[in-house]
């Protein structure tokens, strides 16, 4: 009998020095528009501080939050409230001394 096991996960940049941040998902992904970005075994000290960049590295929004319970959400808008165009973009995460980068993938 075999057993199935999950593909492992990418390679992320969490930086090991800190381990209040054990990982970062953005749901869903692929997504329409509005996404929530979990933070796994993030601690609640400090505030957690997620960017949004487009392919250039363009910073498209920040998130900010200290009582979020470990999530942020997204709408799919820029700093000037506008909604951004379909493609990938990146989200970084700061939590402490941690930090994580990921891609998402927006589409309408």
């Amino acid at each position: 009998m075999r057993t199935w096991l999950p593909p492992a996960p990418a390679a992320s940049s969490v930086q090991p020095r800190d381990a209040a941040v054990r990982s970062l998902v953005a749901y869903p992904n692929p997504g329409n528009g509005r996404f929530q970005f979990r933070v796994a075994g993030w601690d609640g000290r400090g505030a957690l501080d997620l960017e949004v960049y487009d392919l250039r590295g363009r910073r498209v929004r920040e998130l900010c939050g200290t009582d979020t319970g470990g999530v942020l959400r997204w709408d799919g808008r820029d700093g000037s409230e506008r909604m951004v165009a379909a493609g990938v973009y990146f989200y970084r995460l700061e939590a402490g001394l941690a930090s994580e980068t990921r891609s998402m993938l927006l589409i309408k």
